[in-house]
């Protein structure tokens, strides 16, 4: 007999920009409770600890498993991923990004995808490949070094209002999803 345990992970909901960084790994919240939905007719959800026990004992857990992820702790990790965890009874890890938690950086990409989706000037398609083209350009450089590259390449847009202090979870909410017994940070 052959016993699997599965991964998924995710990072946030879809939003109705679903474009540039938004539409990666993001998942509508319909999507996600059927996912859940129908893979609970014939899977386990493990928790973290359940999985790594899981591993320790050479995978003879014949449940068919499922070890469920969302990275970088987004707001909606709270707000829409939590209630439905509780309403299927489904255990979650987060991983989180301590930079995003702290305010210490924020990804450039969601500035990069939000000016140009703000933007009007240009078709779906080119605003993508725009996306594609300066994301490569930028991807390796510093912080502060992106910002100053997206200032120079948008000279006319204020760039701080581009910049959503609430997408990821702030340090009381992390303490609030934390207490949740089918949540591990």
């Amino acid at each position: 007999m052959e016993y699997k345990i599965e991964n998924y992970y995710f990072h946030h909901y879809k939003t109705e920009k679903c474009f540039g960084v938004y539409n990666s790994n993001s998942v509508s919240k319909e999507n996600f409770e059927n996912f859940l939905i129908k893979r609970k007719k014939n899977h386990h959800f493990l928790s973290a600890d359940q999985y790594i026990k899981n591993i320790e004992n050479n995978f003879l857990d014949p449940s068919n498993g499922i070890f469920l992820s969302f990275d970088d702790g987004y707001t909606d990790n709270l707000t829409i991923l939590l209630p439905i965890l509780e309403k299927y009874n489904v255990p979650v890890t987060i991983f989180i990004t301590s930079g995003f938690i702290l305010r210490e950086y924020y990804p450039f990409e969601y500035i990069l995808s939000d000016i140009l989706y703000a933007n009007s000037v240009h078709d779906q398609q080119t605003k993508l490949e725009i996306y594609t083209d300066l994301r490569k350009q930028l991807k390796y450089l510093s912080y502060n070094d992106k910002i100053e590259n997206l200032k120079h390449e948008f000279p006319n847009i204020d760039i701080n209002k581009f910049i959503n202090k609430d997408l990821f979870l702030h340090s009381e909410q992390l303490k609030t999803i934390s207490t949740s017994s089918l949540v591990t940070i």
